[in-house]
């Protein structure tokens, strides 16, 4: 049997096919130990979303914790409820001057919720933040420092 030259590829080709064929390798092998590790996780599905060097990363920094992810739903209510207490904060120590109660009207017809609501949001965003408060500050305009 007469033996054929071999296949010339480019060099820069040959090494993504090369990079290609190796990555695949490991997003197989990362696959397989995801799902023998995942009993009980989403780990599999992590693994699809984040890729390998992302979830490895996630892993180092909590393996061994509990992380809870919110719902689009109640992570859009906080953006809300961050959003109203931004616009409150200058006001928190006047919430009847001419100016505070324009923002509250504003906030009131925006959001649809009654004035004491917005003001109950506000003292909760706030309570939250103070739990936290070791790790940032709140400006005078609301903002974060």
């Amino acid at each position: 049997m007469k033996r054929g030259r071999p296949i010339q590829l480019p060099r820069d080709r040959l090494r993504e096919e090369i990079y290609r064929v190796q990555l695949q390798q490991v997003m197989d092998d990362g696959m397989l130990t995801m799902l023998y590790l995942s009993c009980d996780s989403l780990l599999p599905e992590l693994y699809e979303v984040l890729g390998a060097e992302a979830l490895s990363r996630l892993i180092e920094i909590f393996g061994g914790t509990t992380v809870r992810f919110p719902t689009r739903r109640s992570l859009l209510e906080a953006v809300r409820d961050v959003g109203i207490y931004r616009a409150l904060y200058p006001y928190r120590k006047n919430k009847h001057s001419g100016e505070a109660m324009q923002v509250v009207e504003a906030l009131e017809g925006e959001h649809g919720l009654p004035p004491v609501a917005l003001w109950k949001t506000y003292r909760r965003v706030d309570e939250a933040l103070g739990r936290g408060r070791s790790r940032m500050k709140v400006s005078d305009d609301g903002g974060l420092w």
